[in-house]
């Protein structure tokens, strides 16, 4: 557990009203930790948006080798869980546009996409 963390879990309800960075005595946690709590949601969805974009054009990759669509679903819903996925082949390329949704807190869903292209019939 990290030092945020173990501060978030150390804050007390019953000493809410002597805590002056709290807005008001039935806040349970200080300002900080809900600003570090959403700072986490922020990096984990940054994360993702890694992991999404490095799926894609490993999909891409697989569609340009000859691989079916379904091989190519599979390596990106490995990587980023009830993520959509769908392709598209345009002269010479073949690209992979995969879609999820991330949350940044309980309330806040910021919609990712990533996509790739690879040579089509390469090796």
């Amino acid at each position: 557990m990290d030092a945020d963390a173990a501060r978030c879990r150390a804050s007390s309800p019953t000493t809410a009203s002597a805590d002056r960075s709290l807005p008001n005595s039935r806040s349970r946690y200080p300002r900080w930790c809900s600003r570090s709590c959403s700072e986490r949601g922020a990096l984990s969805a940054a994360a993702r948006q890694v992991a999404l974009q490095d799926a894609s054009a490993d999909a891409a990759r697989l569609l340009g080798r000859g691989e079916g669509a379904a091989a190519a679903a599979r390596v990106v819903n490995v990587a980023v869980p009830a993520a959509h996925v769908s392709s598209s082949r345009s002269g010479d390329l073949v690209c992979v546009t995969a879609t999820t949704e991330a949350m940044i807190g309980s309330l806040v869903r910021v919609p990712q996409r990533a996509s790739s292209c690879a040579l089509d019939g390469g090796l």
